[in-house]
């Protein structure tokens, strides 16, 4: 008989892939989440699992026996998690339940501030290609899978690997790709020191061969470490421009030449090519969302980001009118980095700040908000707490400007504005 297990919170973006690991994997994988519609759902389907709308005792009660449940950060109070617990059923997180196929594959790491989620479709694409037994499972949908997750087997697992709430620490890679370690999540880690000995105690779980590839250099004795130093002469052919993309992609270059040379995988750097010519991208990673108007979306929500993000619009559309929205992602991020914040806006030409997307971590916070509105004067951006009043003076912009480019910018929900203004045809 299948071992049966119950996902808390399964529509999920990590959750929805895991558990369609899990049903691969060959077991029997049942789930329950609120009743809001989740682009997951339809891949979550398509694999033949079952979903529970809404939480209750009863779904639980309908399931038994349940060998163990896995729940997210989200529910981990809720009403069905507690009452798993109290019956006695294991209930794991995400990332213990991650680990417990990651620790046993060959688990190749990509973790860092920002670049995580491509750098691991772009990797994982490249495995596809050499037909290697392999688990991907990224914190976005990517394009080429319509899911945020591949399998065709767990040799080896590669894993968008997230630092938020130490989560990363229940992983034990053989290879991690560090993109960046610029200071983020503020709201867990409370200094910069704080955040980069996190990753340095992740760095410390590699396991045989323990090789680490990045542009920084740590005092990690026994680990192999490669350090990169990036080259602007080499611009490697990819879907999105900008020196952010260029420099993960040397990376992931430079991996596949060690993993050509050291475990005799043929054509691997080959591949690396061909996946170029393939790759179709991560949702809400420099995603043009139409041609007339052009729209563009990204999720980028730190003041590198946000400044990369612009780059990058500036070098596909030249000689056109580019406004970027970028909503500001929980209020701890914007107090913490507010200076760095401040000067990405004096670099962007017409920016526009729309009202922060806070956490359920959060409440409203009057003062910061206040702070970002007397920046308007001083840098002369654009500011809307109001989404009909930003969507018509959009409109009114489409209707009047030529060659115009409207992006939006930020992890919250500011990117659903350009599907409100798609049909708006530009003169």
């Amino acid at each position: 008989m299948k071992r049966k297990i119950y996902f808390v919170g399964i529509k999920g973006t990590g959750m929805s892939g895991l558990a369609i690991i899990y049903k691969n994997l060959g077991y029997d994988v049942v789930g329950s989440d609120v009743e809001k519609k989740f682009f997951t759902e339809d891949s979550i389907l398509k694999n033949k699992i079952k979903i529970y709308n809404g939480f209750s005792i009863e779904n639980i009660k309908k399931e038994m026996p349940i060998d163990f449940a896995i729940t997210s950060n989200a529910w981990t109070s809720n009403v069905e998690t507690i009452f798993l617990k109290e019956n006695g059923i294991k209930v794991l997180t995400y990332p213990e339940a991650v680990s417990l196929i990651f620790n046993n594959s060959f688990g190749i790491a990509i973790c860092g501030t920002h670049g995580k989620s491509t750098t691991t479709a772009f990797l994982g694409k490249i495995f596809e290609i050499s037909n290697l037994k392999t688990t991907v499972l990224v914190g976005s949908p990517v394009k080429d899978w319509e899911s945020n997750v591949y399998f065709s087997g767990s040799d080896y697992f590669i894993l968008e690997a997230d630092e938020y709430k130490n989560a990363f620490l229940n992983y034990k890679p053989k290879i991690i790709i560090l993109t960046s370690l610029d200071y983020d999540h503020p709201d867990f880690f409370k200094t910069k020191k704080e955040y980069k000995e996190s990753f340095i105690k992740f760095f410390r779980k590699l396991t045989g061969p323990k090789i680490l590839i990045s542009y920084h250099k740590f005092k990690l004795p026994k680990i192999k470490q490669i350090k990169l130093k990036y080259n602007p002469k080499i611009k490697f052919d990819f879907y999105a421009p900008g020196e952010h993309w260029q420099k993960n992609l040397q990376l992931v270059y430079k991996f596949c030449d060690i993993f050509e040379k050291k475990f005799k995988i043929e054509n691997f750097k080959n591949n690396f090519f061909l996946a170029l010519k393939e790759f179709k991208g991560v949702k809400r990673r420099f995603d043009i969302l139409s041609e007339n108007p052009i729209l563009v979306d990204d999720y980028g929500h730190h003041p590198k980001e946000l400044i990369s993000f612009y780059n990058s619009l500036k070098l596909k559309f030249k000689n056109k009118n580019i406004y970027l929205i970028f909503q500001p992602h929980t209020y701890s991020r914007t107090e913490a980095l507010f200076e760095e914040f401040k000067n990405a806006f004096k670099k962007i030409k017409n920016l526009i700040i729309f009202k922060t997307f806070s956490s359920a971590r959060e409440g409203e916070n009057k003062e910061i908000e206040l702070k970002i509105k007397k920046l308007k004067n001083e840098i002369g951006f654009k500011y809307f707490d109001d989404r009909e009043k930003l969507k018509e003076f959009l409109i009114k912009k489409i209707k009047r400007i030529k060659n115009i480019v409207i992006a939006t910018c930020g992890a919250g929900d500011i990117y659903e504005i350009l599907e409100e203004i798609k049909g708006i045809k530009n003169k």
